[in-house]
């Protein structure tokens, strides 16, 4: 089941969900669009921009990384995005558990009554994961 995704879900969403652990990691907030259908928002950093987006009617809800460089490249461009499942494919096998409580209790207290923002509340748990161990790996290769 599908709920809408309203804008001021998006925004707590941006603002208490992805903005804290992305500005600890070194990202701001540089771009927040909201359409009738579309709500999009990009963190850069680090010559990457992160970009958080949902699409209604469709439902479509990804977290994507790219180079800046290719900031201006299709979004479904594979050999310059990165999705947060190819990045979870990668990565999440090497996050012990440990980490995984720690980071669970970090989004502890904060809930949502949208299935889609929860969806993307689980991306953004996944990405404060993955992120530092992808950026150490990239930067190593």
């Amino acid at each position: 089941m599908h709920g809408y995704l309203s804008e001021s879900d998006f925004r707590r969403l941006i603002d208490e969900v992805f903005t804290p652990f992305l500005s600890e990691l070194g990202f701001g907030l540089s771009e927040y669009k909201i359409t009738s259908i579309w709500r999009f928002a990009e963190f850069g950093g680090h010559g990457l921009a992160i970009k958080v987006m949902y699409e209604f009617p469709m439902h479509y809800a990804d977290v994507k990384l790219q180079t800046a460089s290719d900031r201006w490249i299709s979004h479904t461009q594979p050999s310059t995005t990165l999705s947060i499942s190819m990045l979870n494919e990668r990565y999440m096998g090497v996050i012990g558990a440990d980490a995984i409580a720690a980071n669970d209790q970090c989004f502890s207290g904060i809930d949502f009554a949208c299935p889609e923002a929860s969806r993307l509340m689980v991306m953004a748990k996944q990405l404060r994961l993955i992120l530092p161990v992808w950026m150490q790996d990239d930067r190593a290769d």
